[in-house]
């Protein structure tokens, strides 16, 4: 394929991919950005009320319900299971909740996809 119907096609590709963006963000009412992404899945599944600032220090939201009714949580979402877990550690949370893809098949994300887990 020339240069230039490479250029035209992944342009073609990006604007698909923020119209997509655009109906995800209408849904969570973030960004489409995988974290935020996992935030929203997490609360609805977990029953965890989100702080209104999505950079709130040390963690995301707390629980609404349950036996860890107003503990606080920082939701991690990770496209592969790379077996590290992003901690700030002058401002832990009560509990982690971390929810993430497979893990990669090669050292390299060259050639990988790195999608939302879940959505291949």
């Amino acid at each position: 394929m020339s240069d230039t119907k490479e250029i035209i096609e992944l342009a073609t590709l990006i604007r698909q991919r923020n119209e997509v963006a655009t109906k995800i963000t209408r849904i969570i009412g973030r960004p489409a950005l995988i974290g935020h992404i996992g935030e929203w899945i997490a609360a609805k599944i977990f029953n965890i009320q989100l702080e209104q600032s999505a950079v709130n220090k040390g963690f995301d939201g707390s629980f609404r319900s349950g036996p860890l009714i107003n503990k606080t949580v920082n939701v991690k979402y990770y496209a592969t299971h790379d077996r590290l877990l992003d901690i700030r550690s002058n401002a832990l949370p009560d509990y982690f909740l971390v929810m993430a893809g497979p893990r990669p098949k090669t050292l390299s994300s060259r050639g990988e996809s790195r999608l939302c887990p879940g959505s291949t």
